[in-house]
């Protein structure tokens, strides 16, 4: 019988960096549903953006978020029911590094 697990995905919060960077990859056996995705922009003066990818590999078929700007000391809720299978992973990247910080919160299950 299959468990289900609400929890955070990946260490979180987690600072993102000028590169792409693994924020949370599913385990084997396991199915993950994405319930939320916090951003916070923590420079007080500065507009950064953020990128997010989903899939095994990060290229451009696998943007789910491209470049999306957050103003200084702005926090955006994503709320959203994204079903990943084992393998795949999410990647983010900041066009500044070291100021964006990324909470991702949802349910594992485990067959």
């Amino acid at each position: 019988m299959a468990t289900y697990t609400q929890t955070r995905l990946g260490a979180g919060p987690d600072l993102l960096t000028a590169s792409y960077v693994a924020i949370y990859t599913v385990g084997s056996g396991e199915t993950t549903i994405v319930k939320q995705i916090m951003v916070c922009n923590t420079d007080s003066s500065a507009t950064i953006t953020f990128s997010l990818c989903l899939g095994g590999t990060v290229e451009p078929n696998n943007l789910i978020f491209s470049a999306v700007a957050l103003d200084p000391g702005e926090t955006r809720l994503i709320n959203l029911s994204l079903v990943m299978v084992a393998g795949e992973g999410i990647y983010g990247k900041a066009s500044t590094a070291s100021e964006i910080t990324i909470t991702i919160s949802g349910i594992v299950e485990t067959a």
